[in-house]
């Protein structure tokens, strides 16, 4: 089995894991990404999308692996996961990395890059979310699992949300990430060896 076919397999797993139902089992994904145990007052506080992802990583025991640990202030939340996008390694105005992360991304608006099952995709204009792709049903049109999430705004509210920016829960959604939505602008292909 490859690296992707198990990312997808955990992930999927996941599936509706909330609060209510598991708080102990979103306190692993903290766990996991930054080394550091969290309480639930505490990661209420925080979105927890990349700990998710990275929480999914590490039980697929995908190689390379992505740093564990809590980024540097100047790093945004998916950094750990990005070498580079497009070929392209990205500097801060001081010179230091943007991108200190281990995959190549590829912007989905390039159309240069197919995804596959177990990639992951990032919109830097929703967030910074980071999630994983299960199914590509076609071109930028991706089933995705996610971490932190839940309804989309119009959708209805979802008793398995509670207040907090990190009350949302593991959330399987369709998303078509050229539709020209600006929350899909910018949006990146993280390409995750096989």
């Amino acid at each position: 089995m490859a690296y992707t076919d198990n990312i997808v397999a955990f992930a999927a797993r996941e599936e509706g894991t909330h609060w209510g139902s598991n708080p102990i089992r979103i306190l692993e994904y903290f766990l996991a990404a930054t080394g550091f145990p969290y309480t639930r007052q505490e990661a209420l506080q925080v979105s927890w999308c990349t700990y998710f992802v990275m929480w999914v990583l590490t039980k697929a025991q995908v190689r390379p692996l992505p740093k564990v640990g809590r980024p540097p202030p100047e790093n945004f939340s998916v950094a750990r996961f990005i070498r580079s996008v497009d070929g392209r390694t990205a500097t801060n105005k001081d010179g230091s990395h943007r991108h200190w992360g281990v995959y190549d991304a590829h912007s989905v608006a390039l159309k240069r890059y197919a995804p596959k099952p177990g990639d992951l995709f990032y919109l830097p204009s929703f967030k910074d979310h980071v999630g994983i792709v299960e199914k590509v049903i076609s071109g930028a049109k991706v089933e995705t699992i996610n971490g932190n999430s839940g309804p989309r705004p119009g959708e209805g509210t979802d008793p398995r949300l509670v207040p907090g920016i990190g009350g949302g829960f593991v959330h399987r959604k369709t998303l078509d990430l050229l539709d020209g939505s600006s929350a899909h602008s910018g949006a990146v292909w993280i390409e995750v060896p096989d």
